[in-house]
């Protein structure tokens, strides 16, 4: 069994959608929504120039390419209002941030903040990754993110991932 208490911060979060960037250029988000969304807004961008640039040259009007900033700046913004609403709830006294304590067992995996309790199945976790800090991965996209502070020391974390990684081929085989 280990228990562990940190505390986690809006930094933690950023380090994690980093990790989640670094995941979709590997390819291991295939067939996700966010795995799909980028290519298709690239390709709708893709086919509004070649529709702009057509009627540029069709009817020498400007006006295609002024509603062409338009819709490209619309959709900048909305990425820009999306990414601000996600950090939104990692402000420092929201749901996700504070003091954390992390039990796991045999069974589960038990995590309480201040505002949210959640218990986590090992027969949920897909994967865990271990690049100094640990995430314990329940689909592709998603994961509990335990911060490399939360050990005492690089023996106690990789103690803990040998413990996770165990439960999880135990929760596969069972």
């Amino acid at each position: 069994m280990f228990q562990l208490s940190y505390t986690r911060t809006p930094d933690d979060y950023r380090h994690y959608y980093n990790l989640l960037t670094r995941r979709m250029r590997l390819g291991l988000l295939r067939g996700t929504l966010s795995a799909i969304s980028y290519p298709l807004t690239i390709f709708y961008l893709f086919l509004l120039a070649v529709v702009v640039a057509w009627q540029l040259l069709a009817n020498g009007s400007i006006v295609p390419l002024l509603g062409a900033i338009v819709v490209g700046a619309g959709l900048h913004a909305s990425v820009l209002l999306a990414a601000a609403a996600r950090l939104e709830y990692l402000r420092p006294n929201g749901p996700f941030t504070g003091l954390v304590h992390l039990t796991a067992d045999d069974r589960a995996v038990s995590i309480v903040l201040p505002l949210l309790e959640q218990e986590l199945k090992w027969t949920a976790v897909q994967s865990v990754s271990d690049a100094g800090c640990v995430v314990l991965w329940i689909e592709p996209s998603i994961g509990e993110y335990i911060p490399e502070r939360a050990f005492s020391s690089p023996q106690h974390r990789a103690s803990f991932v040998a413990f996770a990684n165990a439960r999880v081929t135990a929760a596969r085989t069972a």
